[in-house]
């Protein structure tokens, strides 16, 4: 609708037009937009695919073939996504590579042939809001070893106070070998670290206060 105003109309006149040509496009209007915003988006990313499936025999994965893909239902940020990927066997540095509502991720150093991978996604992983996933993403694939029901069990302690050590880091290492798996004490310092190749290990607890 176009209002035609007269060059020599006083101001009031003016507003007065105006006014009037707005409250009768409002009553002829169809429907009325709502007001924009909205409530806060409060909930955290949730998981909905991983490629391969976990407990996948993957002997295709060699070097740096092959990814596992973990999708969100949201576009999530790229903060913290250097940090929010661990491999093991002990991967210092795991490639990490974010699209718009995934995380990608595979060793540095590439695929070995015949060896279990553990993936764990910290929780860390937030959305545009900054809300993050509650718990972390535990993932399991092989390059062509079979899967296996192995498990070790314990409870870290203090050796100086003998008090139990929530939230540390452990190491299990394969014996003779030096390949590390690892996870993470639970808030009553006990821990489980599933899936693993059958041998000796030797196990380690620590605060990690430096990432």
């Amino acid at each position: 609708m176009v209002t035609r105003i007269a060059a020599g109309a006083s101001l009031g006149a003016v507003a007065l037009a105006v006014l009037l040509a707005a409250s009768a496009g409002v009553q002829s209007c169809a429907h009325v937009l709502a007001p924009a915003g909205g409530p806060p988006d409060s909930t955290p990313p949730l998981l909905i695919l991983v490629e391969p499936d976990s407990f996948s025999v993957m002997s295709e994965f060699r070097g740096n073939r092959g990814e596992v893909r973990f999708e969100f239902d949201e576009p999530i940020s790229e903060r913290n996504i250097n940090g929010a990927a661990m491999v093991y066997p002990f991967d210092l540095r795991p490639h990490a590579r974010k699209g718009k509502r995934d995380l990608r991720v595979r060793p540095r150093v590439g695929w070995i042939e015949d060896r279990i991978y553990h993936i764990r996604i910290e929780p860390v992983i937030q959305d545009l809001f900054g809300n993050r996933i509650p718990e972390p993403i535990l993932y399991t694939i092989s390059t062509g070893m079979p899967i296996t029901q192995n498990a070790v069990t314990g409870t870290v302690y203090d050796r100086i106070t003998g008090l139990k050590h929530t939230n540390s880091r452990i190491d299990l290492v394969i014996l003779p070998d030096t390949l590390r798996y690892g996870g993470v004490s639970d808030s009553v310092g006990d821990f489980s670290v599933s899936v693993l190749p059958a041998g000796e290990y030797y196990a380690i607890g620590y605060e990690d206060v430096n990432g």
